[in-house]
């Protein structure tokens, strides 16, 4: 029987570039790089990191310096391969899905996955798959947008049907603005906002604690930046981003979660010695052009240097 491929946002099917989401918007980028930036301060740690949805690598410079080793991992292949153009060999590019990634388990000491929470409608399931990956001691910074924020907060004192949605236990959808992110007409997609109690819930289930929490990018709005410079929004994202706990407000909030109990690192020295099956788990043999499993026979290609890992596919 043919598995069944997850539903995920597909971008490549649609031949969308998420490199272009990110024209005329420095502030939301620069503002994520500040919070990636304190939540992940302290001395450079060994061992591998590993950013899952990190895409074409827009962020790759917040934990380069940090670790030993670092891995993209992205369900587009397009957006890896962008990835190496401008970053060469100095991180290992794998295509993969978040529920079936092909690492060994406590691989990895430290990690992040920014803007692809919303994209998924498992939840436990990653969640449960970031944890078996991660190693004891490790810090892993997870995103997610939230359905709290002073809009949507705002829109729910005008209107109660929209306070009873919004309310509502579990993920929320919001209202289209526009941006289609990949998604022809026609065709429905994943996104889905959260809020602190649900993640937690969700994160209870893991060994994952959370460590600290940040608000981002508070800001976010056409007309705000159209009226005030970029340097000065910073100003005030780094002000909010240090009160945001309190109350929560804003489009998007980052956690730091520490998982303290585990086995202890798999200290790999290559990528192809952390890589393992993603469909059973089992051993590879890697060749020019291809690896196959010993255990499954599961075939698995590389283009122009990326791993193509991404199972089921169909």
């Amino acid at each position: 029987m043919k598995e069944k491929r997850p539903r995920l946002a597909v971008y490549d099917d649609n031949k969308y570039d998420y490199s272009t989401y990110w024209q005329g918007r420095q502030y939301e980028h620069r503002a994520e790089v500040l919070a990636l930036t304190c939540l992940q301060a302290g001395k450079p740690k060994k061992g591998w990191f590993i950013d899952v949805g990190g895409s074409f690598g827009r962020l790759y410079d917040t934990y380069s310096e940090k670790y030993m080793n670092s891995v993209i991992v992205d369900y587009s292949v397009v957006a890896l391969k962008q990835a190496k153009e401008q970053l060469g060999d100095k991180v290992s590019l794998i295509a993969a899905n978040v529920y079936n990634l092909p690492f060994r388990n406590s691989t990895f000491q430290g990690g992040q996955m920014i803007r692809v929470l919303h994209h998924l409608d498992n939840q436990p399931a990653a969640v449960k798959e970031l944890e078996r990956i991660m190693s004891a001691d490790s810090e892993f910074i997870l995103e997610f947008a939230n359905k709290r924020h002073l809009k949507n907060r705002i829109k729910a004192i005008r209107s109660k049907e929209f306070a009873n949605r919004l309310n509502a236990p579990g993920p929320f959808v919001p209202e289209s603005d526009g941006v289609t992110q990949g998604v022809k007409p026609g065709q429905k997609s994943i996104f889905l906002n959260y809020d602190l109690p649900f993640i937690k819930e969700t994160l209870s289930h893991t060994k994952f604690i959370i460590s600290a929490i940040r608000g981002v990018s508070i800001l976010r709005s056409d007309f705000i930046k159209s009226h005030l410079p970029l340097w000065l929004m910073l100003i005030f994202e780094r002000v909010f981003q240090y009160i945001s706990s309190i109350f929560l407000w804003t489009p998007s909030v980052f956690l730091k979660l520490f998982k303290g109990t585990g086995d202890n690192y798999y200290e790999g020295s290559n990528i192809k010695e952390i890589l393992v099956c993603p469909r059973c788990k089992g051993e590879l043999e890697f060749k020019a052009e291809s690896v196959q499993c010993l255990d499954c026979k599961q075939v698995y290609k590389l283009w122009d240097g990326v791993w193509d890992f991404r199972w089921p596919q169909n």
